[in-house]
């Protein structure tokens, strides 16, 4: 006997119906007369004979191939179970979020660094020189016990506003390099900085240059919409000018640029203008990522706007797909799509990063660097301390939609890698909520790269 699997979902366009697995990403498109009577089976257990006389003995075999027809007695569990077992060996640590101040020279409307509650007065911190060099030591040795074969490495100079602190960018850079030359860090591991671009000057342009740092600038559209939330600290400041300055200087000296920009109401409800800025006037040299703004208490957003921000960042790859240009938010979806490799998590809190706060205490997620939540010990202190072996990843490495019984029905469990753990508890007290921030783009992004599948075979 048999029956649809649980992860089978179906799309409906015109006469077609597409006959979806929501953890393997296999897909079959299926005439409307036979795609519908197929779905009006969902909750029908039958014969072989029975299904084939219903949809044909080729489609029985495609879909029972494909594992969207199983057996009765199958466990739809345990796909799932699998894919929680892959997760937990191919979630290795790859990436080090080095937080060279935790103070800015800005003060973004929508800044989330600022929605976990301090306790008093908050005073910004700066990392000593020594605790820059001791941080990416740390890094290394642990990426030996911790790391994974292959696969990129990556150092982030981080903040707050890195640049505040130039002084430690300096070291960070050249200690990096030498790790590098003896082999302490593998010679392919990545240095990038991000940054609000208003800080630098010609001479760290051309030190990112020589060193091969890849710099994430942080720009939202053209002047009038990038400067609604990108506000000065002094309130004088053109933020733009000051961005538009930086990215002239990077490019002059042939530095990697990816833009940063975050999707503000300003520039959803703009994103006609915002493209038509990027593409053709300031230019994407080397790629862009759209933000989805995290929960800011401050700033007040509904549902609509998550559903224009999900058309949004389809509309801006179906442009840059026929432009070449890179935009990591979507074409991270596209990838998993492509490729059928699940998205497990969105970011690296599940075992896959550390974060070392200007103090030197060790943590797993940026996000809570001024109340210094969920942060460790500190390496000045203890420089053996091992946040994998103490338990402090024990809340985290698991948070995943395979692992939220909540996502199990969703159609894009696979495709979504959960959204942010620390803004759905900033919202809710609990990063096992759903983060329905990003539900209409994961379920938007499938339906779509679904279609786009089937145009492409048609064409």
């Amino acid at each position: 006997m048999y029956r649809l699997s649980r992860w089978c979902k179906f799309f409906e366009k015109g006469n077609v119906v597409a006959v979806f697995h929501s953890l393997t990403f296999d897909l079959l498109f299926l005439d409307g007369d036979v795609g519908g009577k197929l779905k009006d089976l969902s909750n029908s257990v039958l014969s072989e004979l029975s299904f084939c006389e219903i949809i044909g003995d080729d489609i029985f075999d495609l879909l029972k191939d494909n594992s969207l027809i199983v057996s009765d007695v199958e466990n739809d569990l345990d796909k799932l179970f699998s894919l929680r077992n892959e997760m937990k060996k191919e979630v290795k640590l790859n990436m080090l979020y080095l937080l060279l101040t935790d103070g800015c020279n800005l003060k973004c409307r929508y800044c989330f660094e600022d929605t976990p509650e301090t306790s008093g007065v908050f005073i910004p911190k700066k990392m000593s020189l020594d605790c820059v060099k001791q941080s990416i030591d740390y890094f290394a040795r642990l990426l030996k016990k911790h790391g994974s074969a292959g696969g990129q490495k990556i150092i982030h100079l981080y903040g707050g506003e890195p640049m505040l602190n130039p002084e430690a960018v300096k070291i960070a850079i050249s200690h990096s390099q030498k790790l590098k030359s003896k082999g302490q860090l593998p010679k392919d591991c990545e240095v990038a900085i991000v940054t609000n671009g208003t800080l630098v000057d010609d001479e760290f342009a051309k030190l990112f240059a020589e060193n091969g740092v890849t710099v994430g600038l942080s720009l939202d559209g053209p002047r009038r919409i990038n400067n609604a939330y990108r506000i000065p600290q002094n309130g004088t400041t053109d933020v733009f000018a000051k961005v538009e300055g930086c990215y002239n200087l990077l490019k002059k000296h042939g530095v990697k640029i990816g833009f940063s920009s975050t999707l503000s109401p300003e520039v959803v409800d703009n994103f006609e203008e915002v493209l038509n800025f990027f593409v053709n006037e300031i230019g994407i040299q080397d790629g862009i990522c759209f933000n989805i703004l995290h929960y800011n208490p401050r700033i007040n957003v509904g549902e609509r706007y998550f559903q224009e921000t999900a058309k949004s960042l389809i509309r801006a790859f179906k442009l840059f797909r026929e432009k070449s240009i890179y935009e990591e938010r979507m074409m991270r979806k596209a990838k998993a799509f492509a490729f059928k490799k699940p998205i497990f998590c969105d970011c690296g809190v599940n075992g896959g990063q550390i974060v070392i706060a200007p103090d030197g205490k060790v943590g797993v997620c940026q996000d809570f660097v001024k109340p210094r939540k969920y942060f460790g010990d500190e390496l000045t202190q203890n420089p053996d301390y091992d946040p994998f072996e103490s338990g402090l990843y024990d809340g985290w490495k698991n948070r995943s939609p395979f692992f939220m019984e909540q996502c199990y029905d969703c159609e894009a469990i696979a495709l979504c890698g959960g959204g942010c753990p620390a803004s759905i508890e900033l919202r809710t007290g609990s990063r096992w909520d759903i983060d329905d921030r990003v539900c209409p783009h994961s379920k938007q992004s499938l339906e779509w790269l679904i279609w786009d599948t089937y145009d492409n075979i048609n064409t």
